[in-house]
C-alpha cells in the first residue's frame, strides 16, 4: 500500500542519513520504524499492566504485614506481663 507523509526537513535528512548507512530502501526504513514503534507501544502497555499488578500485590502484602503486626500487638503482646 502506498501512503504519503509530511516530515520536517531535518527529520527527513536524519532518516536519509541513517537509512543510507544501513543500506535500506526508504519504504523498508519506514516500515521497520513503524513496526518498532508498535512493538514499543505494546511493550509499554504490558509493562504498565505488570506494574499495576505488582503494585497491588505489594499493597496487599503491606496490608497483610500491618494487620499481622496489629494482631500480634493486640492479642499476644498485650497479654504478656512486662
Amino acid at each position: 500500500m502506498r501512503t504519503a507523509i509530511s516530515l520536517s526537513d531535518s527529520l527527513f535528512n536524519t532518516v536519509e542519513t541513517i537509512r543510507k548507512s544501513q543500506h535500506l530502501k526508504r519504504s523498508t526504513f519506514f516500515s521497520l520504524a513503524i513496526q518498532n514503534y508498535i512493538k514499543h507501544l505494546k511493550n509499554k502497555k504490558l509493562l504498565n499492566s505488570l506494574n499495576e499488578i505488582y503494585s497491588n500485590e505489594i499493597n496487599n502484602e503491606n496490608m497483610f504485614i500491618k494487620n499481622t503486626k496489629n494482631y500480634v500487638a493486640k492479642n499476644i503482646l498485650e497479654k504478656e506481663e512486662w
